[in-house]
């Protein structure tokens, strides 16, 4: 079974974020896992706070899910700051690196892996 991996905020009504991305890979076949990188405060009406996870949290948790289940994939969705996408990619890298080292395999991190500031969500 293919496991892949959700990097995004958390949705306490599951509307989106990693409990809609948790769905959507059960839903395909898929064994998901998921990091929260924000926590928000909402319910299905609207979002009231966002809040970060830090980034060393985000990090370590990265390495230590990386050191006993490697994912075949790697989704992200709202990384709230530039020091949780610099985290993300420097784990991912790592673990690119390592990959192609033993398999061959290789993971693509696409040009839009950047903090955006269009929604006024992200953080530097």
């Amino acid at each position: 079974m293919i496991k892949v991996l959700s990097i995004a905020g958390s949705d306490p009504s599951s509307g989106a974020g990693i409990q809609i991305d948790i769905k959507t890979f059960q839903a395909l076949g898929a064994f998901g896992m998921a990091i929260p990188a924000a926590l928000t405060v909402q319910n299905s009406r609207g979002v009231s706070g966002v809040y970060p996870v830090s980034h060393n949290i985000l990090s370590e948790q990265l390495v230590t899910l990386f050191g006993d289940i490697k994912p075949d994939a790697v989704k992200t969705g709202m990384l709230f700051s530039k020091q949780n996408v610099e985290a993300v990619s420097a784990v991912v890298r790592k673990f690119d690196q390592e990959s192609c080292d033993r398999s061959g395999a290789q993971v693509k991190l696409g040009e839009n892996v950047a903090p955006t500031r269009s929604t006024g969500f992200a953080q530097e």
